[in-house]
């Protein structure tokens, strides 16, 4: 959709500006390729600056937005602590990346799934379920049980602790 396209640009346009600025993600319907009329916008920026994740929640065009700020360092912290939580990173399509932060962390990623055929099928199956029930106006924020899950299933502790989430 143009607009939703249109609201990208100026996205981009806006934080690459800042200097602390990494990498910007798009993600969801539009980094899938599958983006309605009626569909958000998910971007996430990988910032230095900044010492928390955030989620915003803006509106542009009618159209809404899902911005993450996301610590450079809290990224990093989960992919070597936790990579069987990341595979939805492989999903995400990097739109900007002066640096290739995100292009060798999404390689990284990628290594470890390829070696790692379980957890893939686990989280193919759970990402079909999560887009179903969106599609059935159901809350995402239950997408934490598969969190949840597969923290229990492949952790080392196999106990949920949340400790993903922490920063």
């Amino acid at each position: 959709m143009k607009i939703h396209q249109k609201i990208v640009n100026e996205l981009v346009e806006k934080y690459k500006k800042d200097k602390s600025t990494i990498a910007i993600n798009l993600f969801g319907s539009l980094a899938r390729g599958e983006e309605r009329p009626n569909s958000d916008v998910d971007i996430e920026i990988i910032s230095e600056n900044v010492r928390k994740w955030r989620l915003l929640k803006k509106k542009k065009y009618g159209i809404e937005i899902d911005l993450v700020i996301c610590p450079k360092e809290h990224l990093i912290y989960q992919f070597e602590k936790y990579p069987y939580l990341c595979y939805d990173y492989l999903n995400e399509k990097i739109i900007y990346d002066p640096k290739d932060f995100m292009k060798n962390l999404k390689r990284n990623i990628k290594k470890y799934f390829d070696k790692n055929s379980k957890i893939v099928k686990f989280w193919k199956n759970k990402l079909k379920i999560m887009k179903k029930n969106k599609a059935m106006g159901q809350d995402p924020k239950d997408a934490i049980k598969s969190y949840d899950e597969a923290e229990i299933k492949f952790s080392r502790e196999h106990k949920v602790t949340r400790d993903y989430f922490r920063k």
